[in-house]
């Protein structure tokens, strides 16, 4: 509770600096572009197993319910 107190207050105080110091943690953290594909794709394009789960069914027959396909 205190760290988010303290993030409150530094972006108050000089948002620019936080912005680029969260930035450069992205950075820092993340992991960069798989190599395996680097081609751009649209959202339905990327589905996998993993991602065609109970939720993603429910929502497809919601789409479909509604003609939102």
């Amino acid at each position: 509770m205190i760290t988010a107190k303290v993030g409150v207050l530094v972006q108050g105080l000089a948002p620019g600096l936080s912005s680029e110091a969260l930035g450069l943690l992205n950075e820092w953290v993340m992991p960069g572009p798989a190599a395996a594909k680097v081609e751009r794709q649209k959202g339905a394009e990327s589905e996998s197993e993993l991602t065609a789960g109970v939720l993603t069914k429910l929502t497809r027959e919601a789409e479909r319910a509604r003609n939102q396909t």
